[in-house]
């Protein structure tokens, strides 16, 4: 059994005046939860070069400026 999560936000805490104050807090989710069951499980028929393909895009969508090499040292 394995579980996943991700990590969907980042939130300030806020005092009794609505104000916000120190760090950021991360917010996780279950994919599930966020894209539903049936988008999630249908990447477990992917083969992983289909997979590690598509987080490359995603990532060189992100950050246009990175070069292939350093996209891939941090994807390892």
């Amino acid at each position: 059994m394995q579980a996943y999560l991700i990590l969907r936000d980042f939130r300030h805490k806020t005092n009794k005046k609505g104000e916000a104050y120190g760090w950021p807090v991360s917010v996780y989710s279950t994919p599930e939860q966020l894209w539903g069951y049936e988008w999630v499980s249908m990447a477990y028929k992917e083969r992983p070069e289909e997979s590690r393909e598509k987080v490359f895009e995603q990532v060189r969508q992100n950050f246009p400026h990175a070069s292939q090499e350093g996209i891939l040292k941090v994807l390892g």
